[in-house]
This record gives structure tokens, C-alpha cells and sequence, in this order.
């Protein structure tokens, strides 16, 4: 156990002792549902190649692309709000509390908005991929017909 560990229990122990509770996880604690794609996926692009299988993998990871978008379109205004400071910590919150309250009005509709958009840029991209694979098998029909 290094020496950082040690210190950490040995002071969260300490807070616990004191009758202090803090049952809200810290922000290195929390494990995000979806994490972002690694940069190498993206700006990866579509091109027509004379291998199937290259342009059919492609076509996966623009569905699987266009999947984490749909499952992640939508935009809370809220986060959690707490502070494990031992003195100042419920006052920190409450004033979060105060300015969230007060900045309700102007906050909320831009995240419904942008929400909006990006359920729609999703279902755009969807019916895009859709047309272009139609596009495409009716290309591969046509050069059958030609040959």
C-alpha cells in the first residue's frame, strides 16, 4: 500500500470517527456509463474500396457510432452537487444550490435545446447510412445487370 493509500483511509477514517459522513462518491471514484471513443475512431471515413469487407467493417463502426449517439443524446442541465469539506462544505453547496436556482431559467432551455439537436443529428446520420447503403446495393445491382 503506498504511502498516498495509506493516508487517505488513515484520514478517512478519521472523518468517519468524527461523525462526519460524506456517502457521496468523489469525482475520480465515478465510473462515466459511456465513455468517449478513443481519437483514433474518429474522422474515420468512408471509402469505397474494391474489398467488401473493408467498406462493410466501416459501415459497422459508423452504426455503432451513430448507436452511441442516439443512447447519449440527451443533455442534463443538472450534475450532482456536494463538497466532502469538513467546515465549509455544506455552505459551499448551498451557495451551488442558490445559483443554480437562480440560473435555472437561462440553463435549462439550452440543454432541452441542444438535446433536441442531437437526437436529431442522430436520426439524421441513421437515415443517411440507410440511404447510402441502399445507394450502394443499388450500384452493385446495376454493375451486375452491365456484366
Amino acid at each position: 500500500m503506498s504511502g498516498a493509500t495509506a493516508f487517505l483511509e488513515a484520514l478517512e477514517q478519521e472523518i468517519t470517527a468524527g461523525g462526519i459522513l460524506c456517502d457521496i462518491p468523489h469525482f475520480c471514484q465515478v465510473v462515466h456509463p459511456n465513455p468517449p471513443k478513443r481519437a483514433a475512431t474518429v474522422g474515420k471515413t468512408l471509402t469505397a474500396d474494391a474489398s467488401g469487407a473493408r467498406e462493410q467493417r466501416e459501415f459497422s463502426s459508423l452504426s455503432e457510432e451513430i448507436a452511441y449517439l442516439k443512447a447519449t443524446s440527451f443533455v442534463s442541465a443538472y450534475r450532482p452537487i456536494y463538497s466532502c469539506r469538513r467546515f465549509w462544505g455544506p455552505i459551499i453547496v448551498f451557495c451551488k444550490r442558490v445559483i443554480r436556482k437562480l440560473t435555472k431559467f437561462y440553463v435549462e432551455p439550452i440543454a432541452l435545446d441542444q438535446s433536441d439537436r442531437n437526437a436529431h443529428m442522430a436520426n439524421a446520420l441513421a437515415l443517411m447510412q440507410q440511404r447510402i447503403e441502399a445507394l450502394t446495393a443499388e450500384v452493385e445491382r446495376l454493375k451486375n445487370l452491365k456484366t
